[in-house]
């Protein structure tokens, strides 16, 4: 396992978005704080501003007011080129849609997110540990293209790990997955998360999923925007 040494892995405070300066909040967080190694299960209807939280955790978006830390790093002080590359270090992201190149094989997607870091050293060995562990070893050479969903979605998580990044978000990877596959995903998922310290962050509107995380929280009763808690919106997850 992989020592982490900051207390949360995600930290908001007083956190506001909107399109325009002059527009109406689509986001106002005021305090959410997130435990390291914590599995967190996140999720509202569409419009309650799950897309738009995960884009500003990962830094793709700034906030127009508050502070965003993750992993003890204050994404708000950071440039637009510094987000990426901590991005692409200290956090896996899982897509719906997986999101692999298809034309590449199954080895090289995974080693796709140390491309992005730029540290290359232990990758392979990383790599061929995962594969193993996931159950990839008969297609590692296959391309992505080739291989069934169900290998797409271990490969997805593969990818997402491979740097033992602090925070592994996932937005609705569940989405398209019948029930059996749905709980194959998430036990692999949870599984692997553990074994490197992995904080884990999932975002979807299937409730059945919150069994599997130690805690569930409701956008609608964090995000002041939506005016469904009266003003008050603070939590956490330690």
């Amino acid at each position: 396992m992989v020592l982490h040494t900051y207390t949360s892995s995600v930290s908001i405070k007083d956190l506001r978005f909107s399109w325009a300066p002059d527009s109406k909040d689509l986001l106002h967080i005021r305090d959410w704080h997130i435990g390291t190694g914590k599995r967190v299960f996140l999720y509202g209807p569409s419009g309650s501003g799950k897309t738009t939280l995960l884009n500003l955790i990962c830094g793709i978006a700034r906030p127009r007011a508050g502070e965003i830390s993750v992993a003890g790093t204050r994404l708000t002080t950071l440039s637009a080129s510094q987000r990426d590359r901590f991005r692409a270090q200290f956090i896996g992201v899982i897509f719906q849609q997986f999101n692999l190149v298809p034309y590449l094989s199954v080895a090289d997607n995974i080693r796709l997110a140390s491309a992005f870091t730029g540290q290359h050293q232990g990758a392979d060995e990383r790599a061929t540990m995962l594969i193993e562990q996931l159950g990839l070893r008969g297609v590692q050479n296959n391309k992505a293209s080739r291989i069934s969903v169900g290998q797409q979605q271990r490969v997805a998580i593969a990818r997402a790990l491979l740097n033992a990044p602090p925070l592994i978000i996932a937005d609705e990877p569940t989405s398209a997955l019948d029930a059996a596959a749905r709980d194959t995903f998430m036990s692999a998922l949870l599984e692997c998360s553990a074994e490197v310290g992995s904080t884990v962050l999932v975002v979807s509107h299937d409730h059945s999923l919150a069994t599997y995380f130690d805690d569930s929280v409701d956008l609608r009763t964090l995000n002041l925007a939506l005016g469904f808690n009266n003003g008050e919106s603070s939590a956490s997850v330690l």
